[in-house]
């Protein structure tokens, strides 16, 4: 005799699962992407600012007239007043490539939302048609029991038992692929959502 259980699924989705999408690995080097060119636009714009630059030498042996003087020190001053148009050029080019690594981020965590919401209606229903199979298992099985009696009654053919058993093996056949495309969806979403948790967690 089969019990009759289902499997409860929420019908939204889970936000962990978003969440978890966000950190994926795509998603993260697409990031990682943005904040690099992030970094480049920053460092073209300080080709602005002017520079004081140090420097010092120690010198154990100089030819005269300089044989007693160890050390050297000086300071070099740089204004940038004559590369004004190629520093433009270089932050309008750096900008230009932060905004495209902008909207490939934008683009992957669309993708990666998108990928995580088919994969979880996949899943819901998959648990929908096991749920149901559950049940109709539950019906042919005591189907199936109710035709013998009533062939051991003289009230059915033989051919209606044959034919209660067949239905019941072909419903607990479709079962089984169902809990088959379940487990299935199952981890279709898991790796939508950027895999396990303890894969997706910075080492």
């Amino acid at each position: 005799t089969t019990e009759i259980y289902t499997l409860s699924l929420h019908d939204a989705l889970p936000i962990c699962y978003l969440l978890r999408a966000q950190n994926r690995f795509d998603v993260k080097a697409a990031r990682k992407s943005l904040d690099a060119s992030q970094l480049d636009t920053d460092e073209a714009r300080h080709l602005r600012w002017p520079s004081l630059t140090f420097g010092a030498d120690y010198l154990p042996i100089r030819s005269a007239p300089n044989q007693n003087i160890n050390w050297d020190a000086g300071l070099a001053f740089s204004l940038p007043l004559f590369t004004g148009g190629f520093i433009g050029a270089s932050v309008d080019q750096a900008k230009a490539r932060a905004r495209t690594a902008e909207l490939a981020l934008a683009l992957v965590a669309r993708q990666a939302a998108s990928d995580v919401k088919g994969a979880f209606s996949v899943l819901h229903h998959s648990v929908a048609t096991m749920n149901s199979l559950i049940k109709a298992v539950a019906l042919a099985e005591e189907n199936a029991k109710l035709q013998s009696r009533d062939y051991a009654a003289s009230l059915v053919t033989n051919l209606d038992v044959l034919t209660a058993q067949n239905t019941l093996l072909q419903t607990k056949l479709n079962l089984e692929h169902a809990r088959a495309q379940a487990c299935l969806a199952g981890i279709q979403l898991e790796f939508a959502a950027g895999g396990p948790d303890f894969v997706s967690e910075d080492k």
